[in-house]
């Protein structure tokens, strides 16, 4: 009798562990890369993790895969959101696999192999259909693109565009986007409504996207021309989702939320390019003509925006978002933008090391107004701040002690700091440059601040507290700037 009883304990023991152990593998995904065909052990290949929208400054995490001895690289994923997105890469092989979708439960094995035009890629496992899916849309948008390529196709990148031009580039977009949606109608069955419409809705972002960016290169060049704008104002009306599936998943989109904004700020700007107040009406017409999760979605974009952030109605939209998205996340992340980009806010206290290895922190210069400057050797518009440095900025205020400008600069490596520095050449007495130890964009401090572009500008005080998170790249105002800050504690 115990000698049954036992065996019946060992058993239920045995269910409930692999109930438990399966729940567990329900709530993770699995990815194993086989690449022995392609790769050595040792070898790597650059992994990016997205975890939240795009626009958010800390979406993305970058590690680094190791080839191990079977030659393969195992990954599991853990904390999976609805945002959750995975991309490989390793310029060796020219090997790349862009934004795949991540869900929790996916095991996935990708094997990577050599074909006649390069890397070719097998999908098996649990979830692996919306995988080859995607693979299928991306290697109709990658075939596209050779043709278009080898048949010379017009653009409008240089010189003037004209009308016919424009016209081209939108055909020749939307039959890119139709020859891809063909592709994943083939899918529809097999990965399921919801996964098909969220490929559907990232593919027709990414398509509109950069379609828009297109049409608003061509406006510029053409130096405002009206006949250019009448043509782009009937061309770039965004899909309207249809069904309920669409109108449900979309949303959840990031690139077809970003699509949205892009339209409607592109809409604005259309109507008067000079308009200083085009990201106040932009927020009141989010709020007016959108509603639930794209509505919110869409302010916090909005208001992550670095252009918005410089609008001097950025914290009376911020403090009204605040009343509108109730989702607790969003609001965790609209009220850190607020608070730590206010005026009075105590400045993030950081501690970096300087060209002699020296290390500096922010609080060595209290009791002196800081102009932040956070630059990189690759940036164009960063060396074009550097001459206003050289030659207004700083000139302005040598032999000031109560004055200090800090570059802080993000390059992912120390000599191309050091050479950056050197071709920049400012006064050191009055400029300390510091290194982000390689970090750049993933640096504490950059996170902190959710800084998205550059150069970004900040203003410290004399207490150590944001004066101005962000100020204006004109050299007059910014030295206005600094000496209001002088005062404002008199």
């Amino acid at each position: 009798m115990k000698s049954l009883t036992y065996i019946l304990f060992l058993l239920l023991f045995t269910v409930t562990a692999f109930a438990q152990n399966k729940n567990e593998a329900n709530k993770r995904a699995y990815i194993s890369l086989d690449l022995k065909e392609v790769l050595n052990p040792g070898d790597t290949v650059k992994i990016i993790l997205q975890h939240a929208p795009s626009y958010y400054r800390d979406a993305y995490e970058i590690v680094s895969g190791i080839v191990n001895k079977k030659s393969r690289i195992n990954f599991n994923w853990i904390k999976l959101t609805k945002d959750s997105k995975i991309s490989f890469s390793n310029s060796k092989i020219k090997f790349g696999l862009t934004n795949y979708r991540v869900e929790k439960g996916d095991s996935i094995n990708v094997r990577v192999g050599i074909g006649s035009e390069g890397p070719v890629v097998l999908f098996t496992g649990k979830g692996h259909q919306k995988y080859i899916a995607k693979y299928t849309i991306d290697s109709i948008a990658k075939k596209w693109l050779a043709d278009k390529n080898a048949a010379n196709g017009a653009t409008f990148e240089i010189g003037e565009p004209t009308v016919a031009q424009v016209k081209d580039t939108h055909r020749k977009s939307s039959d890119r986007l139709g020859r891809q949606l063909a592709g994943l109608e083939f899918f529809r069955d097999s990965i399921g409504k919801d996964a098909y419409a969220l490929l559907k809705a990232d593919l027709i972002g990414e398509n509109y996207r950069g379609r828009i960016k297109s049409m608003r290169l061509a406006y510029l060049l053409s130096k405002f021309n009206d006949s250019v704008r009448y043509e782009i104002e009937k061309l770039h009306d965004l899909y309207t989702p249809m069904g309920e599936t669409e109108q449900k998943i979309f949303p959840v989109s990031d690139m077809y939320i970003v699509a949205i904004y892009d339209s409607e700020l592109m809409k604005i700007y259309l109507e008067n390019p000079s308009n200083p107040d085009r990201g106040k009406k932009l927020y009141t017409l989010i709020k007016q003509k959108f509603t639930g999760e794209t509505r919110n979605n869409l302010i916090v974009a909005h208001l992550l925006s670095k252009a918005i952030q410089q609008n001097s109605a950025f914290d009376e939209m911020i403090t009204d978002a605040l009343e509108v998205v109730k989702d607790a996340n969003q609001q965790e992340v609209l009220t850190m933008q607020l608070g730590i980009n206010k005026k009075g806010a105590q400045a993030f206290n950081f501690k970096l090391p300087d060209a002699d290895n020296k290390y500096v922190s922010l609080s060595d210069y209290k009791g002196k107004v800081v102009l932040i400057n956070y630059w990189s050797s690759t940036c164009g518009f960063c060396k074009q701040f550097d001459i206003l440095l050289r030659e207004k900025i700083i000139p302005a205020f040598k032999g000031n002690e109560d004055v200090k400008i800090i570059s802080i600069n993000l390059d992912p490596n120390i000599n191309v700091w050091r050479k950056g520095m050197a071709d920049a050449g400012l006064d050191k007495s009055v400029n300390v440059n510091l290194f982000s130890e390689g970090l750049a964009f993933e640096h504490p401090l950059i996170k902190y601040y959710r800084i998205n572009s550059i150069p970004w500008l900040m203003l410290i005080d004399q207490d150590g507290k944001m004066y101005k998170s962000i100020v204006t790249r004109n050299a007059d105002a910014i030295i206005k700037d600094i000496n209001e800050a002088l005062n404002h504690n008199n």
